[in-house]
């Protein structure tokens, strides 16, 4: 049963780097102190995911619906013999069917009780691409258990999900790297 008095909504959006490291350093924190933690990232694959890894291996549950390039491609990266482009992030029928059994999943995670905090990653940014409907995304927050705390990521969400939010945070983008065409660095980045 979740050990919170209260479950908030908080919302981190913006062009800026940073909002997936807010949710995640809050769910490094909360487990640290002993809550139940759950994430889901949509759209991201935890072949090259350092958050993935960490959060594993400290058993935080962590399911990723996102697309991969392959273990090679993914090592290659890794290694810095590859970078990260555009085509890496092509969503297909099975990624955008994957999204929208992760928003299933969603709502038994924050509807259960059981979780303290929920983090839905980038699940702002696969409504934003038609995998699913910010109308979905309204129904499964309205099925949120009164103690789970659920922390939304990505792309500017709807205003009606702003207005249910407790938190809204904007992580605007000042400058940044790729400007310059540098991309995702590995280790730092990703």
């Amino acid at each position: 049963m979740a050990k919170l008095e209260l479950g908030l909504i908080q919302i981190f959006y913006g062009d800026g780097r940073g909002k997936t490291s807010a949710a995640i350093g809050t769910a490094i924190r909360a487990a640290g102190h002993g809550l139940n933690v759950a994430v889901i990232q949509f759209l991201k694959d935890g072949s090259i995911s350092g958050e993935y890894n960490y959060l594993k291996k400290h058993k935080i549950k962590i399911l990723q619906l996102g697309p991969s390039a392959g273990k090679k491609y993914d090592k290659m990266v890794k290694e810095g013999k590859a970078r990260l482009i555009k085509e890496y992030f092509t969503y297909d029928r099975k990624i955008i069917e994957n999204s929208k059994k992760g928003l299933t999943l969603a709502e038994k995670l924050i509807s259960s009780g059981k979780y303290d905090l929920v983090v839905l990653d980038e699940v702002n940014t696969a409504a934003a691409f038609g995998h699913f409907s910010y109308d979905d995304i309204i129904r499964v927050l309205k099925k949120k258990h009164e103690k789970t705390e659920v922390i939304m990521t990505g792309f500017k969400p709807d205003e009606r999900l702003i207005e249910m939010a407790d938190l809204v945070s904007e992580v605007k983008k000042i400058k940044h790297p790729f400007d310059r065409g540098i991309l995702a660095r590995w280790g730092v980045d990703y």
